[in-house]
């Protein structure tokens, strides 16, 4: 069962059941009100009949004055209850019959432990009824996940034929003219979609996700050198020492190519993107000046794009919180009004120096 259908499953489950917990309570509550209220009004009447004859093994008595009490009714004293009533005869004293705690708490078992009991049984019955009702409410959700992952199934399949004719026929044209900068960076581009390609096929088949030793600045190194291709004009500065990191290294592909891609499309021509690392807190700085971003803690929200970004999708930064995330890595991001914009990546978690001290 995937991920999304368990966290559906069990709030459907903790909503229904909640739902069917609380009505069973509140009757239950009712039931046993109405079971105490009846057996005290029951000692009453034991008492009141035996007033008259004062021949009640489960009652004690005793005569008090009248002044001390009042009649008219049950009454509780020290766990025990007791009832006064008239002596036939006399002005100054009154009768009193009391029932013991230890007899009443016989009385009480005998109305509380089936009603215990019957809760118990319909707080079963609850649970299986309310797994049942999550289970089916489950249905929609599990078939929209089903044509959802069919359709980008059938997607990535159809991606082979024009990736196969873009790859042969760069080919060709590479034995062709030798060496071009537009060839490069047309195989580095169907380089990057078969990345992608591969990415989302190994979501759809839910592989368990491989972790890589690789070196940070050859990493970067190998990045910004694609990113060259599409944004020539951008000059990438360094100040990054060789630092060995170990995770997804596809995940954190994307996390890295979609920050640097940012920071270079907000630039403008000529400008500059500074990545450099601070070693002893193991942080990656990625700064670039352009505009300022009015909202920098809505930038990674799904679909939010500031008011002069008319090129993006506002999906790039949203997909950077949900990888990091997972990665176990922390990314922020503060931007001034000079324009000076800076990304900070954590990535203390993934360096494999971290990992090995601890």
């Amino acid at each position: 069962m995937k991920s999304a259908e368990k966290e559906a499953l069990l709030k459907s489950f903790a909503l229904y059941f909640l739902s069917l917990f609380s009505l069973i309570t509140l009757l239950l509550y009712f039931e046993y009100d109405k079971e105490m209220r009846n057996m005290q009004k029951d000692i009453y009447e034991h008492m009141r009949f035996c007033s008259y004859e004062l021949d009640c093994s489960e009652y004690s008595y005793d005569f008090i004055e009248k002044s001390l009490t009042k009649t008219g009714g049950l009454f509780r004293e020290n766990g025990d209850f007791y009832a006064d009533f008239e002596v036939p005869g006399s002005d100054n004293y009154l009768l009193r019959i009391r029932l013991v705690e230890r007899n009443y708490r016989e009385r009480y078992l005998d109305i509380v432990t089936p009603l215990l009991i019957k809760y118990i049984i319909l707080l079963i019955l609850a649970s299986a009824l309310a797994l049942l009702f999550a289970l089916y409410s489950l249905k929609p959700l599990r078939r929209a996940l089903r044509l959802t992952e069919e359709f980008a199934a059938d997607i990535l399949h159809d991606f082979n034929t024009p990736l196969s004719v873009i790859r042969l026929n760069s080919s060709l044209l590479a034995a062709k003219i030798q060496e071009s900068k537009e060839l490069k960076r047309i195989e580095k581009g169907v380089e990057s979609i078969l990345q992608l390609q591969q990415h989302l096929r190994e979501e759809l088949e839910r592989r368990e996700k491989e972790q890589e030793r690789f070196d940070l600045l050859s990493f970067l190194r190998e990045r910004t050198e694609l990113l060259s291709s599409s944004y020539p004009s951008i000059e990438f500065s360094y100040a990054v020492e060789p630092l060995t990191l170990m995770c997804e290294r596809r995940a954190f592909q994307r996390v890295l190519d979609n920050i640097l891609e940012n920071a270079a499309k907000y630039s403008g021509a000529g400008g500059v993107v500074e990545i450099f690392l601070e070693r002893d807190e193991k942080r990656l700085h990625i700064v670039n000046r352009g505009r300022e971003i009015e909202n920098p803690d809505k930038i990674f929200s799904r679909f939010y794009r500031e008011a002069f970004d008319m090129v993006g999708r506002g999906m790039g930064m949203n997909i950077v919180r949900k990888l990091s995330s997972r990665l176990n890595i922390a990314v922020s991001i503060s931007s001034d009004k000079s324009g000076r914009t800076e990304v900070l990546v954590d990535i203390s978690e993934i360096v494999t120096q971290n990992k090995s001290s601890r």
